[in-house]
């Protein structure tokens, strides 16, 4: 018997705060398009906060066509594996 739990995809999820950081919106903004539905099925409330996974958030991105100036990127494709990866420097902290 093969033990397939070592198989998993785990995906990144993102607080309301870091949502709002990176397309840099108020956190009532971001809120009010969680309940409109924009960020699709991937919003969990875990103790009266949202959280959103990775896939919600570029699924918003794609649709609204938001550059976060906050993540420096060269392509699209860049921008969105710092995004889903958590790691990048915002612009203006010398990294």
């Amino acid at each position: 018997m093969t033990n397939n739990s070592f198989n998993r995809v785990v995906e990144m999820h993102y607080t309301v705060h870091e949502i709002a950081t990176l397309i840099r919106k108020s956190r009532r903004y971001v809120r009010d398009q969680i309940k409109l539905g924009a960020f699709g099925a991937n919003v969990f409330d875990i103790a009266g906060e949202y959280v959103v996974a990775a896939s919600g958030v570029n699924a918003f991105l794609e649709a609204h066509r938001f550059k976060a100036p906050g993540i420096k990127a060269r392509s699209e494709g860049e921008f969105r594996r710092k995004l889903a990866s958590g790691h990048f420097a915002p612009e203006g902290d010398g990294k």
